[in-house]
């Protein structure tokens, strides 16, 4: 589902004005955790997919879940997200990186990685 949105968003996220090339930075940030598409069957697991996304954002902080949100839905960089924030550049890396580990868990109980 994200890997799918991330790639409708595309020709509006390269434009320089809306975060140039962070696509696909964002894509291989995701990559070991989210399952392919070829692995999806189509609209049952799409929908199995969608919901365990939802129930995994649900249970984030809601900190994690807008600089979750923020990055990998918006696509915004990691500095653009920092200076939103007020908070330093390595404080979003960290709440990335563990938000991804959870999301990989999650997605791993819920079968679908």
């Amino acid at each position: 589902m994200v890997r799918r949105l991330c790639f409708d968003r595309l020709d509006a996220s390269q434009t320089a004005k809306r975060g140039g090339g962070q696509l696909p930075l964002a894509l291989e940030e995701l990559a070991y955790c989210m399952p392919s598409q070829e692995d999806v069957a189509h609209t049952v697991e799409q929908r199995e997919l969608s919901a365990a996304l939802e129930r995994f954002l649900d249970a984030l902080p809601y900190e994690s879940r807008t600089i979750f949100v923020m990055r990998y839905g918006n696509l915004y960089s990691i500095r653009e997200i920092a200076e939103q924030y007020g908070i330093s550049e390595s404080k979003v890396k960290v709440t990335l990186h563990r938000a991804r580990k959870k999301l990989k868990t999650c997605m791993e109980q819920e079968g679908l990685l």
